[in-house]
């Protein structure tokens, strides 16, 4: 096995892919493990928002519920208020977090079709590569004018100022190589 090819595994292992799918996208094509995987997904995220809703339903009514039960008949102004506090405030937390999941469950629905619908572009060019060290490590490189964010192992097999060709579906970079 040459150097290239044994550094193409590890570039691979490293972001994500597999000979068979540079090969395919070497050629224009989407390799159907890549069609796969920009399909997880489709039913875990909308139940999660669902349930976070659900779950913060469910706090906010029970505690609405334990405090009138935990309170005297008839309701004091205060307590009438603090209720109106807890149910307000149910009621905006559930209306924030429905509208943040419809938006997360529209863009990854958006991603999929575009994946679906998509083609493989090809950006070619000297590689830069960035990062922030810290609590939330966060690494990139420039290719061709666009930046991919990519895992730090990633980042560490990339030579900085190399030539790169990368292997793009719906803006995503799914594969790269060198260019020799």
């Amino acid at each position: 096995m040459s150097d290239l090819e044994q550094y193409l595994d590890q570039l691979g292992a490293a972001h994500g892919f597999s000979k068979e799918e540079l090969e395919a996208n070497r050629r224009g094509a989407i390799h159907p493990a890549q069609l796969a995987r920009s399909q997880r997904g489709a039913v875990s995220g909308p139940v999660f928002w669902v349930l976070l809703v659900v779950v913060l339903l469910a706090g906010g009514l029970g505690g609405a519920y334990a405090f009138v039960d935990g309170s005297s008949s008839p309701l004091s102004r205060v307590d009438r208020n603090a209720l109106i506090g807890i149910l307000g405030a149910t009621a905006i937390g559930a209306l924030v977090f429905s509208a943040v999941g419809f938006a997360s469950v529209r863009r990854a629905a958006r991603r999929r079709e575009a994946f679906r619908a998509g083609s493989v572009t090809v950006v070619e060019g000297l590689v830069a590569k960035g990062g922030v060290r810290g609590s939330a490590s966060t690494f990139w490189l420039d290719l061709g004018g666009k930046r991919f964010f990519v895992s730090q192992r990633t980042w560490e097999l990339v030579t900085h100022g190399a030539t790169y060709r990368g292997y793009l579906i719906a803006g995503q970079m799914v594969t790269f190589e060198p260019v020799r």
